[in-house]
């Protein structure tokens, strides 16, 4: 492990040169163009607000060009200019064609797989930009406090009151939809804060708030960090990520020592193989089939959903037979569904798990296992700092993603491939000093 005083100043390199060409004025605009994008996700109610009333309601949705364009950029530009092909990048891109040609095959509409596959853009878009932020890490967490402060003020400020663009629905491109969802559980409001949704206003308190402790050197102000995001989480009503931050703050506010890496290892994997035996015991054991409702406490009513209607009836998207273990297609689950042959047939998934096994078949249960049986050769090469960061996440991803399908949510997706982008230079450097 690198020693603090690396801590405090750019990391070493951990990809080849080549894989992260000097900076110019490129690499800067790239970087610049990741805040913007971020910000547009960290502030997205008031601006599809702005959007509504400047008279462009769609204008919000040109940020993708963001990602998409960085990503060709990042992909081309080592190719043309130094004749070398960013091979993990392209692997990713190459997997997605071959996932959605076959959903093309199985007849699902070509702009339900288009869909499909800019749902799994945003995490390619984070592991290609990677090697551009590995030497700004000081910045990544400064931008990480930033998105932090503007998401609890914004709970805050929300908790005092609706917000004047709650709820407020207009036509797009896309059919009518909502500035910010406006929802419930029970008699209890789900706030968003600035977010859209408030799973959207979970998901970047939760991942932000793992920088902001690894930001602080207090142990005092890590444990105070640790309280406010459970307390705004707790006012999202995200059960997942009230069950998962917690975890990955304990685990980060414990003490490094001999056994710091192995307890988070188990953590890791542990979470992985519950995410995964949940849904697949209620399909093949069909425990909760016999359980009413009624017998559930209200706060636990989505889990009965899931465990006795939503994760069996996930698999039923599935080719039959043998052509089930290929799966069904880019886009055969979640909200792509909402734009393909028969839209009113949405599955919401609920599970990381589920929804990379129908998307991908066997191959994505390889995709589900991979970031938590390397965890261990990752971290191997990489900075302290960001090996804590890399293990909080995948905490969050298993278990947070128990109970939602994750990917779909845009933050988590780019995040996640960030963090994916330095487990691979982490494990190329652990081989090569091996």
């Amino acid at each position: 492990m690198a020693s603090s005083s690396v801590l405090n100043g750019p990391l070493p390199r951990a990809w080849p040169d080549r894989a992260a060409p000097a900076s110019s004025a490129t690499d800067a605009l790239l970087r610049v163009l990741l805040c913007v994008f971020i910000a547009t996700l960290v502030a997205e109610g008031p601006l599809r607000w702005l959007a509504v009333l400047s008279g462009g309601p769609n204008l919000l949705y040109l940020r993708d060009a963001i990602p998409a364009g960085s990503l060709a950029v990042l992909v081309v530009r080592p190719l043309l200019l130094q004749r070398w092909l960013n091979l993990p990048v392209l692997a990713a891109l190459g997997a997605l064609a071959v996932h959605a040609l076959l959903g093309l095959m199985l007849g699902l509409a070509p702009f339900q797989v288009a869909l499909g596959t800019k749902t799994f853009m945003y995490v390619l878009y984070g592991m290609a930009m990677w090697p551009l932020l590995q030497d700004r890490w000081p910045a990544v967490l400064r931008a990480a406090v930033a998105a932090y402060a503007v998401t609890i003020v914004g709970l805050a400020v929300n908790f005092t009151g609706p917000m004047p663009w709650e709820g407020l629905e207009y036509d797009t491109a896309f059919g009518t939809v909502a500035t910010t969802w406006r929802w419930w559980m029970g008699a209890i409001p789900r706030l968003p804060g600035f977010a859209r949704v408030s799973f959207n206003a979970a998901m970047i308190l939760g991942l932000s708030g793992l920088l902001v402790m690894v930001w602080l050197r207090s142990a005092w102000w890590r444990v105070a960090v640790a309280v406010l995001t459970t307390a705004g989480i707790l006012v999202t009503t995200s059960k997942g990520m009230l069950l998962a931050f917690p975890l990955a703050a304990a685990w980060l506010l414990w003490p490094a020592g001999e056994g710091h890496s192995r307890i988070g290892r188990w953590m890791v994997q542990g979470l992985c193989a519950l995410g995964l035996a949940l849904p697949l015991a209620a399909v093949m054991c069909d425990y909760a089939g016999g359980l009413s409702p009624d017998g559930w406490p209200a706060v636990l009513e989505s889990a009965w959903e899931r465990f006795s209607l939503i994760w069996p009836t996930a698999f039923d998207l599935l080719p039959p037979g043998v052509a089930g273990l290929l799966g069904g297609g880019l886009g055969a689950i979640g909200t792509p569904q909402m734009f393909g042959h028969y839209p009113h047939h949405f599955h919401p998934a609920d599970s990381l798990a589920v929804y990379l096994l129908v998307d991908f078949g066997l191959a994505g249960a390889l995709y589900y296992l991979l970031p938590a049986l390397t965890l261990r050769v990752a971290t191997a090469g990489l900075p302290e700092q960001v090996a804590r960061v890399y293990a909080a996440v995948l905490v969050i991803a298993y278990g947070y993603g128990t109970s939602i399908s994750m990917f779909e949510e845009t933050f988590f997706a780019t995040t996640l491939g960030i963090a994916l982008g330095a487990a691979i230079s982490g494990r190329g450097t652990a081989l090569r000093s091996a």
